[in-house]
């Protein structure tokens, strides 16, 4: 058979279309307790139901009268999630907020008997999966969840891209060069123990992120004439022999005063809230809260680049403004707060635009106090589970609504 650019064939058991020489097609069997079959070319096997095994033998007739590429390709999209063996039992052991379609294998957020409508997009169930098998606490990622159904850009597309964002894996390459010459482990596994995520979550479901900064240097006075001038922040001194000037920089990160690497003073002014006071400006502070007063000051579309927001990112995002003369903060992130995420995938560059941060702590010197991810998170929201209630409340829908319903599309109902 030639290869053809989305052009179908159809036979009468199944249909396969061509993308330069790449195949698609469902197959689906049964054989005793098992459903078995392969999508893409792999093989499946999961236990056998009535309702998951009606699901996938529609699919796959759905398949077998498709037209277009784009078609088939959503197919497969709603066909995979039924090729993974159910968790239900395993995960809704782990955590009561969450409810588990053993027909469908899909996620939601559950508050007593009332679930969302909204079911968690799959490289967030992943990442689930992974923490229950190895028995780390799922908390965090539940409440990294609620907290972006809180976001009133919330959309399903942008859904998507949270969670490929947040799961997204960052390669440092020069931790693995290094571990492959002086441990002598293979490339594989060097690559493997160097790789992280790009953002990590705190155990209330904020973000960990990352804001390229420049440090201001100077600062106005006035001089005997009242007139403002710009003078050196801090104390100068000069080699006799050399020359060379030193500066005497401050002993706590915090007294340093910073500055956005590539707007710097452009852009619209944001506030810092600094020893109480809620000041507007282009200003960066270790141990302070940083915001936009208005949505209106967020470009939210996430194919934009270089537009209104203050922008920030994963590890992906930061190597790419590290250099002589920056400084690299530790910063937080609600969910609720992330206006954009650029690109698709996993966020192209790892950057986002958001409406607010709290800045942790700098690369460039050390705190005075320490900072807690819960004073962050106890300034966006409330108790965790009133939370959780309010935004299964938004999006809710009977549990056994979802659990009598074969059809997703009515299963899963838009708001």
């Amino acid at each position: 058979m030639a290869s053809c650019s989305g052009r179908a064939y159809r036979n009468e058991h199944t249909i396969f279309i061509t993308n330069k020489s790449t195949m698609s097609m469902i197959i689906v069997n049964r054989i005793g307790d098992t459903i078995s079959g392969s999508v893409n070319s792999k093989q499946f096997g999961v236990t056998y139901s009535d309702e998951k095994y009606k699901l996938m033998k529609e699919l796959e007739e759905r398949a077998n009268t498709v037209e277009q590429m784009d078609e088939l390709q959503a197919i497969v999209a709603e066909f995979i999630p039924l090729t993974k063996e159910s968790y239900k039992e395993l995960v809704e052991a782990a955590t009561p907020y969450l409810h588990v379609n053993k027909a469908t294998n899909k996620y939601y957020l559950k508050y007593n008997d009332v679930v969302s409508k909204k079911d968690i997009p799959q490289a967030l169930v992943d990442k689930i999966l992974i923490s229950v098998e190895k028995g780390i606490d799922i908390t965090p990622l539940i409440k990294c969840w609620v907290r972006f159904l809180r976001n009133p850009n919330f959309t399903d597309l942008k859904a998507k891209k949270f969670a490929e964002y947040i799961t997204a894996p960052y390669l440092n390459k020069d931790m693995a060069a290094k571990l492959m010459r002086e441990s002598g482990v293979s490339q594989e596994l060097a690559d493997q123990l160097a790789t992280t995520n790009q953002v990590a979550i705190t155990i209330e479901g904020l973000l960990v992120g990352y804001k390229a900064s420049k440090e201001i240097l100077t600062r106005y006075d006035l001089n005997e004439g009242q007139e403002v001038v710009t003078k050196s922040r801090y104390t100068k001194s000069v080699d006799p022999d050399t020359g060379a000037i030193t500066y005497a920089e401050p002993e706590f990160v915090e007294d340093r005063l910073f500055e956005p690497a590539v707007v710097g003073q452009s852009h619209d002014a944001f506030n810092c809230v600094h020893n109480g006071v809620d000041k507007p400006g282009h200003h960066i502070r270790v141990g302070c809260l940083h915001y936009l007063p208005s949505w209106d000051q967020v470009d939210c579309n996430d194919n934009h680049s270089c537009v209104k927001g203050l922008h920030c990112g994963g590890l992906n995002y930061i190597q790419g403004y590290q250099s002589e003369g920056t400084v690299t903060h530790n910063i937080f992130i609600d969910p609720s707060d992330i206006g954009a995420i650029i690109g698709t995938g996993y966020g192209n560059d790892g950057a986002m635009r958001v409406r607010r941060y709290f800045v942790h702590s700098s690369f460039a010197g050390v705190n005075k106090n320490i900072y807690h991810s819960s004073k962050f998170a106890a300034m966006t929201d409330g108790e965790y589970v009133k939370s959780l209630e309010e935004v299964v409340n938004k999006f809710q829908t009977a549990k056994a609504d979802i659990d009598s319903k074969i059809d997703e599309a009515n299963a899963i109902a838009t708001i």
